[in-house]
């Protein structure tokens, strides 16, 4: 699952704050691509809100095309570490996580990571508790 992608990418990032319709920040991004630990995939990346650097770790875990993931980012998760379970095909994995608000039901997180032709995008999207999902982040990258 994504060996080939193993090495380090450049890119743009787009935040989104109401949706794919709402208003958008654009920043550089940059993303390494690793296999670690016999086999997981980790993902690391950086972008720039405001002026502040961000940045942000994936470890993906795939077993015949169940994938788990652990994911943790300076801007989106608080101090957990969010655990998201999906599925994992060739180019394309799809993780789904949660987690808890002040006021309410917990909300969703679904992180798809795609790799189309030269591009790796790592898209994600926030999941209200009715199961509505609104785009958050789309990260689209290229080799350096």
């Amino acid at each position: 699952m994504f060996e080939q992608c193993a090495g380090s990418w450049v890119g743009a990032n787009r935040l989104y704050f109401e949706g794919a319709d709402g208003p958008m920040l654009e920043s550089p991004s940059h993303l390494t691509v690793a296999i670690v630990i016999g086999g997981f995939l980790q993902l690391s990346y950086d972008w720039i809100y405001e002026g502040n650097p961000k940045q942000g770790l994936i470890l993906i875990g795939d077993d015949s095309g169940k994938a788990t993931a652990a994911w943790v980012d300076s801007f989106h998760a608080s101090k957990q570490v969010m655990g998201c379970v999906g599925a994992a095909e060739a180019n394309v994995v799809n993780v789904k996580g949660s987690y808890t608000v002040a006021e309410g039901p917990d909300w969703g997180w679904r992180i798809h990571l795609e790799l189309r032709g030269a591009e790796l995008r790592l898209t994600m999207f926030n999941i209200s508790p009715d199961g509505q999902e609104f785009l958050a982040v789309l990260a689209v990258h290229h080799r350096v």
